[in-house]
C-alpha cells in the first residue's frame, strides 16, 4: 500500500453548465444562467451576458448581485469575472462592473466578503485563494445605489471537498 501513488489533478470550472443561479433581478431574458454557461464571450449582444433590472428610468437598484450555488463544497482557488467589453453606446458600460465584492460561503447564512475590485474591471480580473477557500455559494455584488450589476462569465476554479480527507493544496499546486 505504501507508497502511495497520486495522479495530480488540476482545478476545474466547479460553476459551469447545471449549476442553480439566482440574482436580485432581471431583464429581458438575461438570466444569471448565463454567468455559468462556459462561454466567455464579452460582447452583450451575443447573448452571453447576464444583466440586473435597469428599472424604469434605467437608473438601476441598490446592490445588485448575482450568485451560483455549487451543489456541494469546494476548495476554491481562483475566481474569474468577465466584463462587457461592447462600448454600451455613447455612455460606456464599465462602471456596471466597478467597486465589486466577492462573497463565499459553505451555506447562505456564512456568506462573508473575500474580495473585492476598487474602481473598474475594463475586461477580466481573477482573485487567487491560494490557501483555497471552502465554498458553496459564489456571489458577486456591485455596491451602490442605482447600480445596474452584468458580467459576461464568471469561472470559480476548485478541487472537491473530500469527505473525511484533509488535501493540502500547497502539495497539489
Amino acid at each position: 500500500m505504501w507508497p502511495l501513488e497520486c495522479t495530480r489533478i488540476g482545478a476545474t470550472n466547479v460553476a459551469l453548465l447545471g449549476k442553480q443561479t439566482v440574482m436580485s433581478s432581471v431583464i429581458n431574458g438575461f438570466y444569471g444562467a448565463k454567468g455559468v454557461d462556459g462561454n466567455t464571450n464579452q460582447e452583450f449582444n451575443e447573448g452571453t451576458c447576464f444583466i440586473t433590472d435597469p428599472g424604469t428610468q434605467h437608473t438601476g437598484t441598490l446592490n445588485p448581485w448575482w450568485r451560483v450555488d455549487l451543489g456541494a463544497l469546494y476548495h476554491i482557488v481562483n475566481v474569474t469575472f468577465f466584463n462587457r467589453i461592447d462600448g454600451c453606446g455613447t455612455v460606456g458600460c464599465g462602471y456596471r462592473a466597478s467597486n465589486l465584492r466577492l462573497s463565499m460561503g459553505t451555506s447562505l447564512e456564512t456568506i462573508n466578503v473575500v474580495g473585492t475590485v476598487p474602481g473598474q474591471i475594463e475586461d477580466i480580473h481573477t482573485f487567487s485563494f491560494p490557501e483555497s477557500k471552502q465554498a458553496r455559494y459564489v456571489q458577486v455584488t456591485l455596491e451602490g445605489q442605482k447600480k445596474i450589476l452584468h458580467l459576461c462569465e464568471v469561472q470559480v476554479f476548485g478541487f472537491p471537498r473530500l469527505q473525511g480527507r484533509t488535501i493540502d493544496l500547497q502539495q497539489v499546486s
